[in-house]
């Protein structure tokens, strides 16, 4: 692993286990965001996870990661757990590369506090991987 240095870094990361259609993407740009409430998700390239907004019973729901080829979907990992967030509530990868949980109150929570993506990719592990902007490779794990 050491002599190839094609590793990729961390990051990631709205819902959507309903009946609906589902908007996917693979690569998450810088800027891009998802809703909970909305019909967006970010997938793995071979469908198997899925990050998002992960309804809860209540109506509330958790920024996380779940299998989204099974029909019980199953959530992970989860940003946040303690304080889920109300619909309408975002989950952003800034232009700084940050991954940032905004409630519908304004209220912040860093989700992934690095600066140095330039995109952001959910791997088929359910792990979570940024492309640092240089393109130099380093794992860190999700898990």
């Amino acid at each position: 692993m050491a002599a190839t240095k094609i590793l990729i870094c961390s990051l990631l990361f709205a819902f959507s286990l309903s009946s609906f259609a589902q908007e996917t993407t693979n690569r998450i740009e810088l800027g891009s965001s998802i809703t909970a409430g909305s019909n967006l998700l970010w997938q793995s390239p071979s469908g198997d996870f899925a990050f998002g907004f992960y309804p809860l019973a209540n109506g509330q729901f958790l920024a996380g990661i779940w299998f989204d080829k099974i029909p019980e979907k199953t959530l992970v990992w989860s940003a946040n757990r303690d304080d889920p967030a109300q619909i309408g509530s975002t989950v952003n990868l800034t232009l700084n590369g940050q991954l940032v949980l905004t409630h519908s109150n304004g209220t912040e929570f860093f989700i992934d506090n690095s600066t140095f993506t330039s995109s952001a990719l959910l791997q088929d592990d359910g792990s979570r991987s940024a492309r640092p902007t240089n393109f130099c490779s380093t794992i860190v794990s999700a898990h």
